[in-house]
């Protein structure tokens, strides 16, 4: 038990500062795609058509990107002959709802906007719950 509690003593803290401080992300980190709808050529399937899960669309002059389905493998980007198709460093893309992983690369995902006043109130609380206990009296 000693030999754990002194272990445990050198380890120091293993939390980080997220809020007060942006997290260091690795070189290589992939964050959410933008596109430049002002290079992307119109026709253009190449970042579509090298995407391994499908996860880029292209119909009837538009383009979506669905985040669910991405593997952030970045080979859209690369195969982009235009440069229209880059990924940004922007690493928060949590959201509510399946839709709000699909983006135009254009707009900002709904994770960078202000939380719900209701998801406000959940997280800002201590997540303590009560479970009952059916082998107890």
């Amino acid at each position: 038990m000693l030999n754990i509690l002194t272990a445990r003593f050198h380890q120091k803290y293993r939390t980080t500062s997220y809020p007060r401080r942006e997290p260091e992300l690795p070189d290589r980190f992939q964050g959410c795609p933008c596109r430049d709808a002002a290079r992307c050529v119109a026709g253009c399937r190449a970042c579509a058509e090298v995407c391994p899960t499908d996860a880029i669309v292209q119909a009837g002059g538009g383009w979506r990107m669905d985040l669910g389905r991405c593997l952030f493998c970045g080979e859209c980007s690369r195969a982009c002959p235009h440069g229209a198709l880059t990924f940004t460093r922007e690493y928060r893309l949590a959201t509510g709802l399946r839709q709000g992983l699909e983006t135009d690369g254009a707009q900002s995902l709904p994770a960078v906007q202000a939380l719900e006043t209701a998801m406000r109130r959940l997280f800002g609380r201590s997540l303590k719950f009560r479970f009952p206990d059916p082998g107890g009296k």
